[in-house]
């Protein structure tokens, strides 16, 4: 946990709590199946109000009740646990994931839609205490997280406190196969580099992106006497025009959240669906694929390819919308079935590919755990079996080399060596 990179987290939980917004979509009835699985993950949006309304809207909530719950859930709750853990932190030098206001910042990434959610339902009101209201939420959460993105990267990023660094000689794009190739694999794969801590408690803000690139002057080896190490090289900024896209993604994901999430909310239902609110969405999430595909901003493969996956199914939810709007209009039942069962395939594969890259990195702290607990109470055995391998290995080639003349006998000798030790005495 303490160098875990938290993420990949916000952005599955972000997934998920945009799939239980589904059931905003204007797009008429909405289908059983969406419907079902959209309202059975409002507990991501914390929203823990009572169902109230007709049956065709079953699972909205009371705009006001849904606000007043989460806000008193934030400021009963959380508040005190983000208190405390300042008081720790003051005492006791925490790392990693742990590190004050880390945690705080993950826990409002995590608020931003549940808070732009209910925003949206009180404009949706139309009366000036919900206009109010709902400007007071986004007040709250949002639009502080979002300037406070934007304050992370001018203050720690652009102004060089922190620093990508890549190692190896600097990759160009040449040609459309190259253009194609950094869509999934990221190039100038590189590491950060910072001082007083700066990963461990903004690191949230930048730290699975690339920033400007930073490449060795010169790879010397020097003796530093005020800080009395080794130092390495020096290193210089590489003039790069989508540095600054990449720098402020993390400010463009809240952006679009907070705006994707004001147009699921806001509409008001119709029962011939909304081809306005599909449109801008489809157009959202479009402008996002070619986002990604030029600046290709992570500085993982598994991170890249995971969110250009996860945006190109969520344009094809909306697209299929706009489909079963125009199959509902000329009366095509198979093409409205069709539509449903699309866009059912096209949500689960948008949560499904974030669970998945969720699971590998859970088989790799598996690895990492079990190794460490065999070295730490099975290290005398596994010495043991790797020094009788050494002795066999080696004696049992110098007795070869000796003795195996012909090529029967060579193999005779091979399986005698391979053979179980009870056996082989």
């Amino acid at each position: 946990m303490p160098g875990a990179n938290p993420a990949a987290l916000v952005g599955m939980i972000s997934t998920v709590q945009m799939m239980s917004m589904k059931k905003g979509m204007q797009m008429g009835e909405t289908p059983a199946s969406l419907e079902g699985l959209a309202g059975g993950v409002g507990w991501a949006n914390l929203d823990f109000s009572g169902p109230v309304g007709s049956r065709r809207r079953l699972r909205e909530t009371h705009p006001y009740r849904s606000a007043t719950n989460l806000v008193v859930v934030t400021v009963a709750v959380l508040v005190p646990l983000a208190l405390v853990h300042y008081r720790v932190q003051q005492k006791k030098r925490l790392t990693g994931i742990m590190c004050f206001p880390q945690i705080e910042s993950i826990v409002g990434l995590m608020l931003i839609n549940p808070y732009t959610k209910c925003a949206a339902g009180l404009f949706q009101e139309g009366t000036r205490g919900g206009v109010a209201g709902g400007v007071g939420l986004l007040l709250m959460v949002p639009i502080p997280m979002l300037v406070w993105s934007v304050w992370m990267v001018r203050a720690h990023v652009l102004s060089k406190k922190v620093k990508f660094i890549v190692f190896h000689p600097m990759e160009r794009v040449h040609g459309p196969y190259d253009f194609l190739k950094r869509m999934i694999r990221p190039t100038n794969q590189g590491h950060w580099k910072d001082k007083e801590q700066t990963l461990d408690r903004f690191g949230i803000f930048f730290k699975s992106i690339r920033g400007p690139l930073y490449v060795f002057r010169d790879r010397e080896v020097w003796w530093n006497e005020k800080t009395r190490r080794y130092q390495w090289g020096k290193v210089e900024l590489v003039p790069d025009k989508l540095a600054g896209v990449r720098a402020y993604y993390k400010s463009y994901f809240i952006f679009r959240s907070i705006f994707v999430a004001l147009l699921l909310n806001a509409f008001s239902y119709s029962p011939h669906g909304n081809l306005v609110q599909l449109g801008l969405l489809l157009t959202v999430f479009s402008g996002h694929f070619y986002l990604m595909a030029v600046a290709s901003p992570f500085n993982t493969t598994k991170d890249q390819f995971t969110d250009i996956c996860s945006g190109s199914c969520e344009a094809g939810i909306y697209a299929t919308g706009v489909g079963l709007i125009y199959a509902r209009r000329v009366g095509s039942l198979w093409l409205e079935r069709l539509a449903e069962k699309v866009m059912m395939g096209l949500q689960l594969s948008s949560v499904g590919v974030h669970v998945l890259t969720q699971l590998w990195g859970v088989v790799v702290m598996a690895g990492v755990l079990m190794g460490t607990i065999q070295q730490r109470f099975f290290s005398e055995e596994m010495l043991k079996r790797k020094r009788e391998l050494v002795l066999v290995k080696k004696y049992g080639a110098r007795w070869l080399r000796r003795c195996g003349i012909a090529g029967g006998f060579r193999s005779r000798s091979l399986r005698l060596l391979t053979c179980p030790q009870s056996e082989r005495i």
